[in-house]
């Protein structure tokens, strides 16, 4: 074998090998990459999947506290005096029930509607003690029915406009996470 021949096998060996480890080093690299994307996408999906459970969770409480307070303005003048503590029992632990909902799943929401959440809930608690006050008070013959029924409409616009509102958010919130705002 002459010399140049030697050279070109030696040169042609060597390019093959390179080529087949270039080759690997390709394969494993991408390999590692389909296995770090994928194991984004799981810690996505179940980020996504827990941020839908707390906003129906949100939503469900929001609901079933909505639902105590119209019942109790609707219904509370026209229960026995004797069932009133019944109620504002009931009307109490339906609130704290959904504060404590809402404080556990709230690190899911998106900051304006978290703050608006805790707006009308907030908001929505001074009509409430100050119709269950006016009550009390026109019970007691201390003040007029028409100062007594403002306060009744009060909280009975708070329960039947502001907090409807915010579950019509919430309920787009939670549609929009499962990408299914247009089939409402």
């Amino acid at each position: 074998m002459e010399g140049w021949e030697a050279i070109l096998i030696a040169l042609g060996g060597n390019a093959v090998l390179i080529a087949s480890l270039a080759f690997l080093s390709k394969l494993l690299i991408s390999e590692w990459m389909k296995r770090t994307t994928i194991e984004h996408q799981v810690v996505f999906s179940k980020l996504h999947e827990k941020r839908a459970d707390a906003v129906s969770n949100i939503y469900l409480g929001l609901d079933k506290y909505l639902s105590d307070c119209k019942s109790f303005v609707l219904r509370a003048e026209h229960v026995p005096e004797d069932e009133i503590d019944d109620l504002l029992i009931g009307l109490s632990d339906s609130a704290s029930e959904f504060r404590g909902m809402f404080q556990k799943n709230k690190l899911y929401l998106k900051k304006d509607l978290c703050a608006h959440v805790e707006n009308v809930f907030k908001n929505s608690q001074m009509p409430s003690y100050q119709f269950i006050f006016s009550l009390g008070a026109y019970a007691a013959e201390n003040i007029t029915e028409p100062e007594y029924r403002v306060e009744w409409e009060k909280a009975f616009k708070i329960f039947n406009e502001e907090v409807p509102s915010l579950l019509n958010e919430l309920e787009n919130e939670f549609r929009s996470l499962l990408g299914s705002e247009n089939y409402s």
